[in-house]
C-alpha cells in the first residue's frame, strides 16, 4: 500500500521552522520572503531525507500556472505521433515538466476547457489537419495560451512551429532519381487541405524548375492520406500512358499504394518504375522492394518543441507577447531497392 506524501507540515516541523518559511525554501517562485543559507540548508536536508514532492496541483491552484504541458492528439496512436510524442515527454522529465494527452475526433472543441481545469501552462498541436489548427489558433489568442503546432505549417501563426525540412527533403530524393538518370518524374500528394501536401507538392515543383525537369501535367496528382479507393484511382491516373519513370510520393503510405497500383498493372518496381515515400515508417524497410524514402526525424521535432516551448514559458519577457519561431528539423534520404536507373525514357 503507498504511504501518504509528506507534506510541507512536516517537513517545517521537524526542520524547526514555520510552513511559511520551508515554502519560501522549496516553492521559492510563490513567496518574497527571505530565508538564511544555513535554514536553508536544514530544510532542504530535512526534504529530502523525508521524501517531500511539492504538489504541483496546489501551485497551480494557487499561482495560475502549472508544470503540466497539454498535447493534442485525433484518435488513436499512428506511427509518426507516437514517436513525436515519446520526443516531447522524454523532453519534458528532463525540465521537470509533465504531459497530459488530449485526444478528440473531429474539431477540438473540449481542448481549453481542459486546458482551464487542468491550469495547463501550453499546448501542443501534434500533426492535426488545417481546420483543426484554425480552430486552436483562434482559441489560443482567445484564453492567452501559447500555443506549439508540430507537423504542419500554418500560414500565418505568432507561435511555436516546427516541422520536417520539406524543401531539404524533396531535393535530396529528386536529385538522387536525378543522378540514377530520370528525367520523367511525377508526384502523388495527399488531399488538397493537408499544408504538409501543399508544401510538399510546391516543393516538387521548385526543385523540378531548378534541375531542367518539365514534369507532365497529369504526372502531379493529389489523392488522399488515407481513403483507398481515391488514392487507388490517383494511382491509375498516374500510370496511364505517358507515364513518368519515377514518382515521388509525398508520404510512404501513398508509395505503398504506387507500388501495388504498379504491380497490378504488370508493372515492376523499381525495372519499369521507381517510386519513392517521405517519413520513413517502420514499415517501410519490410515492403517489396524496401523503400526508398526521406526519413523525419519524429522523436527530434517533439523534443524540440517542447524545448522551445518551456524556454517560451520561462522566459517571462516573451510568454505574454506574441512570438514567432519556425523551427525546421532535417532530413536525410535513405536509398533502397525501390529506385534504379530508368530503363526506356518516354519521347
Amino acid at each position: 500500500m503507498l504511504s501518504s506524501p509528506v507534506s510541507l507540515k512536516e517537513v517545517a516541523a521537524v526542520a524547526g521552522c514555520s510552513p511559511r518559511v520551508a515554502a519560501a525554501v522549496l516553492n521559492p517562485g510563490n513567496s518574497n520572503i527571505r530565508v538564511g543559507a544555513s535554514t536553508q540548508q536544514r530544510i532542504l536536508a530535512v526534504a529530502s531525507e523525508l521524501g517531500y514532492r511539492a504538489n504541483g496541483l496546489a501551485q497551480a491552484m494557487a499561482t495560475g500556472k502549472s508544470r503540466v504541458l497539454g498535447i493534442t492528439v485525433e484518435g488513436g496512436p499512428i506511427e509518426h505521433r507516437a514517436w513525436m510524442l515519446s520526443g516531447a515527454i522524454e523532453a519534458a522529465a528532463q525540465r521537470d515538466y509533465h504531459v497530459k494527452v488530449l485526444s478528440f475526433r473531429g474539431l477540438p472543441t473540449e481542448v481549453f476547457q481542459l486546458c482551464l481545469d487542468w491550469r495547463l501552462a501550453g499546448l501542443v498541436s501534434l500533426s492535426l489537419r488545417l481546420e483543426q489548427n484554425a480552430y486552436l489558433i483562434a482559441q489560443s489568442k482567445k484564453f492567452n495560451t501559447p500555443l506549439a503546432i508540430v507537423d504542419e505549417i500554418p500560414a500565418d501563426f505568432d507561435g511555436i512551429n516546427v516541422s520536417s525540412d520539406e524543401m531539404q527533403g524533396i531535393r535530396q530524393v529528386l536529385e538522387h532519381l536525378f543522378e540514377l538518370g530520370h528525367r520523367d518524374i511525377g508526384f502523388l500528394g495527399a488531399d488538397e487541405e493537408s499544408t504538409i501536401s501543399q508544401h510538399r507538392t510546391s516543393c516538387f515543383r521548385v526543385v523540378s524548375k531548378e534541375l531542367g525537369l518539365r514534369p507532365h501535367q497529369s504526372w502531379i496528382a493529389s489523392s488522399d492520406w488515407s481513403d483507398r479507393d481515391i488514392i487507388a484511382k490517383a494511382v491509375s491516373s498516374l500510370l496511364e500512358h505517358p507515364r513518368p519513370t519515377a514518382i515521388v510520393c509525398a508520404g510512404d503510405p501513398l508509395a505503398m499504394r504506387v507500388i501495388a497500383g504498379a504491380r497490378a498493372l504488370g508493372l515492376h518496381v523499381p525495372q519499369d518504375l521507381s517510386v519513392t515515400g517521405f517519413a520513413n515508417f517502420f514499415l517501410s524497410d519490410m515492403l517489396d522492394p524496401p523503400l526508398t524514402t526521406i526519413e523525419q526525424s519524429f522523436v527530434e521535432m517533439g523534443r524540440v518543441t517542447i524545448e522551445n516551448m518551456i524556454s517560451l514559458l520561462e522566459d517571462e519577457t516573451q510568454v505574454d507577447h506574441p512570438v514567432r519561431r519556425r523551427i525546421k528539423i532535417p532530413t536525410r534520404l535513405i536509398v533502397r531497392d525501390s529506385t534504379a536507373p530508368p530503363t526506356e525514357r518516354i519521347a
